[in-house]
């Protein structure tokens, strides 16, 4: 656990507050500014760059040894939850959890309304990998304070673990928004983010973990990780050299740079070969075709458009440019063009099943699901082969509340990924 002022005083102050009634006494009592643990990633991020970081282990540090401010004015019971809580600091740090665990358990006993005992608690029953039982005493520590900022992220931590991560952004929002000076807590978000694929929302917060903390080799790491999945290679590489030089030894950051220089070379060769044959030739449709496409997975999409324009304009029954296209605005967010595009292709060929496909994803996003349904079903027809195909009508049959068509469309693309 971080250090902070001696939890004594700390709850020798709630004690005081609950004898005499002195409102949000917790509050008052608390400093901002403490320490935070450094979270460290577990495993390496696939090539899609998706990082799984993880929130480190925490530990629980007895408070100093202080003389105990006991006046014959506190009432009985809050003495006793002060001595007990002391008590459990010790066996705690002896390892000896469930002598704690009985400790901190009859601390609150005695004084049931002292929010910050049970966040001890929840932290001793998360040593002994009681998480159900840390999520039981971390949600009464809030409803005792819902400014329990420690007793949310704390929380968010093991959902973040289980991988509810709408619940651990829930609780890493409600955290930051009451003490904001966690580069931890600003770090497991942008992970979170990271893992959904959301390089956006990511990007910033990772940024905010580095203000706080200008030395968090492993915020840097996981912004490059950000910066990579949106395929930004030079300022990933700026990143990842920032972390390495941070931290040397880290264990992906050299692999992730040298990825990054890889792919960011590939594609200004790849730029720069298309447009030396673009030159050569301006009525090249091919090396349009292509660079367009370099510049789509790059997430260039006004260069891709472009392309693709040109290419469409010297070659307008390709059904395949269409399509492109109509994935480039769709990644743009331009949906309406996306089906135009799409609906085009499918008319030079109707049988260009991967159109289907991609204008179900768009229906699906403009919630017109019956026409999604309709598209995948001709999609899979053709392609009975292609798990996340069956994942995808399953989604959009779990929004219309047919769950028995989701389960049977889950478990053929589980028997298909077997396979």
């Amino acid at each position: 656990m971080r250090s902070r002022i001696p939890r004594l005083l700390v709850i020798i102050c709630v004690g005081f507050a609950l004898a005499y009634g002195v409102p949000d006494a917790y509050s008052q009592c608390g400093v901002p500014g403490r320490p935070a643990c450094e979270p460290t990633p577990k495993r390496s991020i696939s090539k899609r760059a998706k990082p799984r970081s993880r929130p480190a282990p925490i530990v629980l540090r007895a408070a100093p040894r202080e003389k105990k401010i006991v006046t014959r004015s506190m009432a009985p019971s809050i003495a006793r939850a002060i001595r007990l809580t002391e008590e459990g600091f010790k066996f705690y740090e002896r390892a000896d959890y469930d002598r704690a665990l009985k400790s901190f358990t009859a601390a609150i006993a005695a004084a049931p309304t002292i929010g910050e005992t049970y966040v001890y608690r929840a932290i001793c029953k998360r040593s002994k990998m009681d998480e159900d039982g840390a999520i039981e005493d971390f949600t009464e520590a809030i409803e005792l304070n819902s400014r329990n900022e420690e007793a949310l992220y704390r929380r968010g931590d093991i959902y973040f673990l289980r991988e509810n991560y709408a619940a651990a952004i829930a609780d890493y929002l409600a955290s930051i928004a009451i003490a904001p000076y966690h580069a931890h807590v600003f770090y497991n978000l942008g992970s979170i983010y990271n893992e959904l694929l959301q390089y956006d929302a990511a990007i910033p917060v990772f940024a905010q973990a580095i203000a706080i903390d200008p030395n968090y080799a492993n915020a840097f790491y996981s912004r490059g990780n950000s910066y990579y999945g949106k395929r930004l290679y030079p300022a990933a590489v700026g990143d990842y050299d920032k972390a390495l030089k941070l931290n040397p030894l880290h264990p992906y950051a050299r692999k992730m740079l040298d990825s990054a220089n890889k792919l960011e070379s590939e594609y200004q060769d790849n730029v720069r070969s298309f447009t030396q044959k673009i030159a050569a030739d301006p009525n090249d449709f091919y090396s349009y075709y292509q660079r367009a496409f370099v510049y789509r997975e790059n997430f260039e999409y006004d260069l891709a458009l472009a392309d693709y324009a040109r290419a469409i304009a010297i070659r307008p029954e390709s059904a395949p440019a269409y399509h492109n296209r109509g994935v480039a605005y769709y990644g743009k967010g331009d949906r309406d063009a996306a089906v135009s595009d799409f609906n085009k292709a499918l008319a030079l060929d109707p049988q260009y099943w991967n159109a289907y496909y991609q204008r179900a994803l768009v229906y699906r996003d403009n919630k017109a699901f019956e026409l999604s349904i309709s598209d995948l079903g001709k999609y899979i027809e053709n392609n009975p082969n292609d798990p996340e195909a069956f994942r995808d009508r399953a989604f959009v049959h779990e929004v219309m509340g047919r769950k028995d068509l989701a389960e049977a469309d889950v478990k053929k693309a589980d028997a298909l990924e077997e396979n």
